[in-house]
């Protein structure tokens, strides 16, 4: 390869690691490092965290749930290289986690 092709590789890489530090940076900026790992610490217990959007009675709630994508069961299960899309079963462990409470 030339000395231009090389060039443009380290570019290239130099701005795809500064372009994730970036990231990292604002994301901790913006919520800090305690929230995060209280939020990653969550995650372990319940498949999702609880918000209360309007107060009243613990006896009558309303569950809002987001989905993100078809609705469908393909069978597949949680990968750490998985798209973030709809996944059946992570949602079917919130309904769940929901009438148990």
């Amino acid at each position: 390869m030339s000395g231009k092709r090389w060039a443009a590789l380290g570019i290239a890489a130099a701005l795809f690691i500064a372009s994730v530090l970036i990231n990292l940076l604002s994301a901790f900026a913006f919520k800090g490092l305690e929230t995060d790992f209280t939020e990653l610490m969550a995650a372990t217990e319940n498949p999702f965290t609880e918000e209360v959007v309007k107060e009243g009675s613990e006896l009558k709630r309303i569950a809002i749930l987001d989905v993100d994508g078809v609705i469908q069961d393909t069978g597949k299960t949680d990968t750490l290289l998985q798209s973030s899309g709809y996944n059946h079963q992570t949602f079917l462990k919130k309904l769940k986690a929901i009438k148990r409470r």
